[in-house]
């Protein structure tokens, strides 16, 4: 899908940043954009894009162009886990695509016509609506805690849940929901924090269960009906001056000590950190904007906002900014490093 960040002037005579994408044509063969301005810059405006883009293909899916055998083109589509190839022309593979989306919307309705397993209930709604509005890390991690849920109450069906059942898994998880080791033969306690986040999403997929009447029954954790464990009070750990300068000082002779040094002088978060870029960095002003975040998830590498999608601005003290220009300059000797030198290659 292609897309660009441009510049914007608005009536009243100021410059932002927008995006435009194109996304594909409707029934009708009309030309359809994805498009949103008033970003401060052209690395915000162009990581929204990316989000966009991610977002409207969860619904969408988005057509593919292939290269085959003796340079003939194929086109092809991908919605979700679903992909295929091999059709003659953009037309065929849109209009295949199109039915995919329209069969995938049916089958939404679908469950709410039977009584299914908590299991069957809770694949589907993972497939069907959580990966539509959750970023690809927090998916997995909400297919984690399932496992968790379907090893207790994977055979209960959906509308046989109680509020007593519920309970007493919570208190399970809590007990001896982790790890079998020779300590806990039974299992490892689970921490708190991890049995509230297993609570929440049983909560939320009941919650639209109930919303898309699948749910015959009243919600049975509605009202705080069901008890979570409480999170211990604990003081956000700050290191003290001696210990920071400890810190620098140990690490000043790696490669890691520029991240080290903006992120004590920044705060920021280690996706963050490992998303920047010189572009991100004013170095007359000496400010640095941080608009991205880059997570690992099973599929690779992927660059997403912030935590908030806001962009955040720093100005970096001097003895930071010494320290970047430092780690900069070695950048570019390592680069010299790998060009290739004409003149060495052995002639025959």
């Amino acid at each position: 899908m292609n897309g660009s960040a441009f510049k914007r002037r608005l009536p009243s005579g100021r410059i932002v940043w927008a995006y435009k994408f194109d996304a594909g044509r409707d029934p009708k063969g009309k030309r359809l954009y994805g498009q949103k301005s008033g970003y401060e810059t052209k690395t915000a405006a162009s990581a929204a894009m990316r989000d966009a883009i991610i977002e409207y293909e969860k619904t969408h899916g988005k057509v593919t162009k292939h290269l085959g055998i003796l340079g003939t083109v194929k086109w092809g589509y991908e919605f979700g886990d679903e992909k295929k190839n091999g059709f003659a022309d953009q037309a065929a593979a849109t209009a295949a695509l199109t039915a995919v989306v329209e069969r995938r919307a049916a089958a939404e309705q679908a469950p709410a016509e039977v009584d299914p397993t908590f299991t069957e209930y809770v694949k589907y709604w993972l497939d069907e609506h959580a990966s539509r509005r959750t970023a690809p890390k927090t998916l997995e991690r909400y297919r984690q805690f399932a496992d968790y849920l379907i090893r207790h109450i994977g055979d209960t069906r959906l509308n046989a849940l109680t509020t007593a059942q519920i309970q007493r898994v919570i208190h399970a998880l809590q007990d001896h929901g982790g790890m079998v080791t020779e300590a806990h033969p039974q299992g490892k306690p689970l921490a708190a924090k991890t049995v509230r986040h297993i609570g929440t999403l049983l909560y939320t997929c009941l919650a639209e269960a109930d919303r898309l009447g699948v749910l015959k029954v009243p919600h049975p954790m509605r009202n705080k009906r069901v008890r979570l464990p409480k999170l211990p009070k604990r003081k956000p750990t700050v290191l003290a001056k001696d210990k920071l300068k400890s810190l620098l000082d140990r690490a000043r002779s790696t490669r890691l000590y520029p991240l080290i040094v903006t992120a004590s002088a920044t705060g920021c978060r280690r996706g963050e950190l490992l998303a920047l870029q010189w572009p991100d960095l004013n170095e007359t002003t000496g400010e640095l904007s941080v608009s991205k975040s880059l997570e690992q998830t099973k599929a690779g590498l992927r660059m997403k906002s912030t935590k908030s999608g806001e962009e955040r601005k720093f100005v970096m003290p001097d003895q930071a900014l010494a320290v970047l220009a430092e780690h900069r300059e070695k950048q570019e000797d390592d680069k010299r490093l790998y060009e290739v030198n004409p003149w060495s290659e052995t002639r025959s």
